[in-house]
């Protein structure tokens, strides 16, 4: 029996979430790079997104935010907002 396709919600393609993900990390402050995205391996709904994080303990600062492809434009805008925001806030804040 097929699923009807108004019920299957299909991936958001790489190209897609790179273009979402360089949109959002300009608009960061401290600044972040895209470095790149690529689909994990063993998952087609994920992807690796690779960013570079001005101002962290330790430079270079490059960390991988592993994310859902299966969700609408703008579920994957907040999901990504969201990782970099606590992402930023771990790696940036001062330990005394």
């Amino acid at each position: 029996m097929s699923v009807p396709s108004k019920n299957r919600r299909r991936n958001l393609s790489v190209q897609t979430v790179t273009s979402i993900s360089r949109a959002i990390a300009l608009k960061h402050d401290p600044p972040v790079e895209l470095v790149g995205v690529v689909p994990s391996e063993g998952a087609s709904d994920r992807a690796e997104i690779v960013v570079r994080i001005s101002g962290c303990h330790a430079e270079p600062c490059r960390l991988v935010l592993n994310v859902s492809r299966g969700l609408t434009a703008e579920e994957f805008s907040s999901q990504l907002e969201s990782q970099l925001r606590d992402a930023i806030a771990t790696h940036t804040s001062t330990h005394g």
